[in-house]
C-alpha cells in the first residue's frame, strides 16, 4: 500500500540492544518532524532488543520496519527497494553500514528522493597519505571513490564532529559544501534529584567518590585502561575513598567482543582481586540517574568520533576525564570542564583521577562548566531544529 503522507525513512542500520543517544535524538527529531507534517519510519536491521525503545518510538507517532539483513545482501536490496516503493519517502537519512548507504544512495538517485547520510565514527587511525603508504594505492583509491560517490549522490552529509569531517575531507580529497558538522544533542533539561537520594535508590556507597564510565564492552573503549588505573589509585596513590562503576554491555556477540569481555574479567581478578573499587552495572536505561549520582566521568577511548555519553555526563554536571583522540577534545576543554589524557596511558588517567578525587571544589567548578558547555553547544532541541532546517523543511 502506497502511503500518501509525507514520509522520512531513518535507516539506523543496526539491531539495538540498548537505548542509545542516537535513538533518543532520532525520536526527538521524529516528534519535531511530525509538527511539520512528516511521518517518521525507523528502519532497523533485524530486531529491537530494548522494549522501552520500541515503545517510545511508537509513542512518538513513528513507525518501525526491519530489513532482515541476515538473509544476505540481495534480500537486503529487495527489502530496501520494497520500503522505498511502499512509503515513497520525501527524504531518506542513512546511518552506519557503508553498503546500505551505497544501496540507498543509488536507489534514491534513481527515484529522485532526497538522500542524506551521517558519519558517526572515525574509520582510520591515520592520515590518507599514511594509509596509502601502508595499504597501497588501490585501497586508498577505493575509499576515495566511495567517499566521493556518496557526496555526489547525496543532498548533504552530516559529520557528528570536526574530527570526522577532517577525516572525510582527507580521504575523499573534496571539501564539499555538502559536508556539514551537526552534533547529536542530548537532553539538557532533565530533572536532577539529590545525589544522596539517588545513591540510596541505586544502592551505591554514600561515602565514596563515585567515578563512572558508560560505554559498550569493546576494545576501542579502553575499559582495560580503567581497571589498570584503579589498581594504581589503590597501590601507588594509596586511595581507598573511591569506587569506579562501568555501565554498558556487549556491543555485539562477535568473537572479538566476547574475547575482550573475558579478558576484562581476568584483568580485574588479577589486578584488583577481591577489591570492590571497580564494579559492573551492565546495561541500564536509568543512565541519567546514575550519572547524577556520581562525581567524575571517565572515557579513555582508543579512538572516538565523538561521544554522546560524554555529552550526557556534561548534562549531569560532571567533570570529564577523556582521551585526547578524535572528537573528544571538542567536548573536553583541558583544565576547564575536565582533563585530557593521552590514549593507552593508565598512569595519566590515575594521576588525573587522583587530582579530582582529592579536590571536591575543582570537581564542582569543572562540572558547572560542563553543563554550561553542553547547554550552549549540544542541546538536543537546538540540534534537532538545525537538522530539520538542513533538510530544507520550514
Amino acid at each position: 500500500m502506497i502511503q500518501k503522507q509525507k514520509t522520512i525513512l531513518h535507516f539506523l542500520s543496526y539491531s539495538p540492544q540498548v537505548y542509545s543517544g542516537l535513538d533518543r535524538f532520532t525520536i526527538a527529531l521524529s516528534v519535531e518532524l511530525k509538527k511539520k507534517g512528516y511521518q517518521s519510519v525507523f528502519v532497523f536491521d533485524d530486531e529491537i532488543g530494548d522494549t522501552e525503545l520500541e515503545q517510545d518510538i511508537l509513542t512518538a507517532g513513528a513507525r518501525i520496519e526491519l530489513l532482515n539483513t541476515k538473509k544476505g545482501m540481495l534480500e537486503t536490496c529487495k527489502n530496501i527497494h520494497f520500503l522505498l516503493k511502499k512509503y515513497r519517502p520525501k527524504i531518506v537519512h542513512s546511518h552506519f553500514k557503508p553498503y546500505i548507504k551505497n544501496i540507498l544512495a543509488i536507489m534514491c538517485f534513481f527515484y529522485r528522493i532526497h538522500f542524506y547520510f551521517s558519519n558517526h565514527s572515525l574509520k582510520f587511525k591515520q592520515s590518507a597519505l599514511d594509509f596509502r603508504k601502508e595499504k597501497g594505492f588501490l585501497k586508498a583509491l577505493r575509499w576515495r571513490i566511495y567517499f566521493s560517490l556518496l557526496l555526489f549522490l547525496c543532498d548533504k552529509s552530516f559529520c557528528i564532529s570536526e574530527a570526522i569531517m577532517k577525516e572525510y575531507i582527507d580521504f575523499s580529497g573534496i571539501n564539499s559544501k555538502k559536508l556539514q558538522i551537526l552534533y547529536i544533542g542530548v537532553n539538557t533539561s532533565l530533572e536532577r534529584q539529590k545525589k544522596e537520594m539517588l545513591r540510596r535508590e541505586l544502592m551505591l556507597p554514600l561515602n565514596k567518590v563515585l567515578i563512572v564510565n558508560v560505554s559498550a564492552i569493546d576494545y576501542v573503549k579502553g575499559i582495560d585502561i580503567i581497571i589498570k588505573a584503579a589498581m594504581l589509585l589503590s597501590e601507588k596513590y594509596k586511595l581507598n575513598n573511591f569506587k569506579i562503576i562501568h555501565v554498558g554491555g556487549l556491543r555485539s556477540n562477535v568473537e572479538a567482543n566476547l574475547k575482550y569481555a573475558d579478558e576484562l574479567k581476568r584483568l580485574k581478578s588479577e589486578l584488583l582481586g577481591d577489591s570492590d573499587c571497580f564494579n559492573w552495572l551492565g546495561k541500564r536505561n536509568d543512565i541519567h540517574n546514575i550519572l547524577s549520582a556520581c562525581d567524575i566521568y571517565i572515557h579513555p577511548s582508543r579512538m572516538e568520533g565523538i561521544s554522546v555519553a560524554i555529552m550526557e555526563a556534561c548534562s549531569a554536571f560532571l567533570p570529564i576525564l577523556g582521551s585526547n583522540v578524535g572528537g573528544i577534545p571538542e567536548i573536553i576543554k583541558d583544565d576547564v570542564n575536565g582533563l585530557l589524557i593521552e590514549p593507552e596511558n593508565e598512569q595519566q588517567l590515575a594521576e588525573a583521577l587522583s587530582k579530582l578525587i582529592s579536590n571536591e571544589k575543582l570537581r564542582m567548578e569543572m562540572g558547572t562548566k560542563s553543563y554550561q558547555m553542553v547547554k550552549e553547544k549540544w542541546d538536543m532541541n537546538k540540534q534537532v531544529i538545525k537538522l530539520v532546517e538542513a533538510y530544507g523543511i520550514q
